[in-house]
């Protein structure tokens, strides 16, 4: 996933370390000019046109700044389903100097954030067959079935069954000796995901 949508205005955070303690952020600071520099793949470094923003509020103490950004400063030209990086440079008196900072962009075409429905996802993931033959929905039946379902068989020899929730179709069945010490491999009745 992006940081960063291409020609989108975006807000990303930056955390700005004090020079004479590294490990604290400094608060409580303004920017302008060339303080923030913005640069693009194979870019000069150009002054920033947006916005900053203490994270919590001016005076925070925590040194978290959101820096607002233009469309114009995240676009990268890309063009199909491209991705690229975006620097950025914080160079404030008192602060660690010349702070970069990087950020993905990536191209985003017409109706791909709304195409990929909540329900679509998650259809698409249900019904992946990742083994060949049976698919997540199914996979995660069965382990509910191990957790919650009706049992037999678990203790001795013979065959150890672990029932769907009506309490009477297997949903998995093991050949077990207690005294080997031994299960054989699942059986999952055909016809099921």
């Amino acid at each position: 996933m992006p940081d960063i949508i291409q020609s989108a205005g975006a807000v990303v955070p930056f955390w700005l370390p004090d020079s004479s303690t590294p490990t604290s952020g400094i608060a409580s600071l303004t920017f302008s000019g060339a303080e923030i520099q913005i640069s693009k793949p194979n870019g000069a470094w150009v002054n920033f046109a947006g916005s900053v923003t203490e994270a919590g509020g001016t005076g925070n103490g925590s040194g978290l700044y959101w820096l607002t950004l233009t469309s114009a400063e995240t676009n990268l030209s890309l063009t199909g389903s491209a991705i690229g990086r975006l620097a950025i440079k914080i160079n404030k008196s008192g602060a660690v100097p010349n702070r970069i900072v990087e950020y993905t962009v990536a191209t985003v075409g017409a109706g791909d954030l709304t195409a990929a429905t909540t329900a679509a996802i998650r259809d698409a993931l249900l019904t992946y067959v990742h083994n060949g033959t049976h698919t997540i929905r199914g996979t995660l039946r069965r382990l509910e079935g191990l957790l919650s379902a009706k049992r037999a068989g678990l203790r001795g020899t013979g065959t150890a069954v672990i029932y769907q929730p009506d309490g009477v179709t297997p949903l998995i069945s093991a050949a077990i000796n207690e005294t080997a010490g031994t299960v054989e491999a699942a059986t999952i009745p055909s016809g099921t995901e």
